[in-house]
């Protein structure tokens, strides 16, 4: 599986290679300079280069695919939403799960994998299947763990991961179910 540093480009080109005529209606054009700058200041802080060069390639995908871990890929302004969504919608229980004797007694991570805590604003969500369940992108590991490991938030189960190493996996996981 690729990992952190990998380039995404070839992953593109050869997922819209499988998708064929798929790939207009499915993929959106690359983000925009302006458009990237605007969810760093959004978020607070500069994107990941994996990140960065796959949202110029595709701004998300324009509609959901069975296929694809997450079901959608999100745009910049896209990202910038759940961002907020997540982060306010979090932070009451966030809080007091920090607060408890045990702040990972209530997630699934592989231990020392993240930062303790449902929600941490250093994520960036990067899936949605339209019900509150995104795949995330950490930029703020946890000393076992490492940079753009994808994490998964759902809203029935305690956040999960590492689900995949690289936001280059999970498009890699996706091409090999195409």
């Amino acid at each position: 599986m690729p990992g952190p540093d990998a380039d995404p480009t070839p992953l593109w080109a050869h997922i819209e290679e499988l998708l064929g005529d798929e790939a207009e209606e499915l993929l959106a054009p690359g983000a925009t300079q302006d458009q990237l700058n605007e969810l760093e200041e959004e978020l607070g802080y500069p994107l990941p280069a994996q990140l960065r060069t796959a949202l110029t390639r595709h701004n998300g995908t324009l509609t959901d695919h069975p296929d694809l871990p997450g079901h959608q890929l999100l745009s910049t302004q896209e990202i910038a939403e759940e961002h907020a969504t997540n982060t306010d919608a979090y932070e009451d229980t966030n809080q007091e799960i920090l607060a408890s004797p045990n702040p990972y007694a209530a997630t699934n991570f592989t231990p020392n994998t993240t930062q303790p805590g449902i929600w941490n604003t250093a994520w960036i969500p990067i899936t949605t299947d339209g019900t509150g369940n995104n795949h995330i992108l950490d930029t703020n590991p946890g000393p076992a763990g490492h940079t753009g490991q994808i994490l998964t938030i759902t809203t029935n189960t305690p956040p999960t991961g590492p689900t995949y190493p690289s936001y280059a996996a999970l498009l890699t996981t996706w091409a090999t179910n195409l």
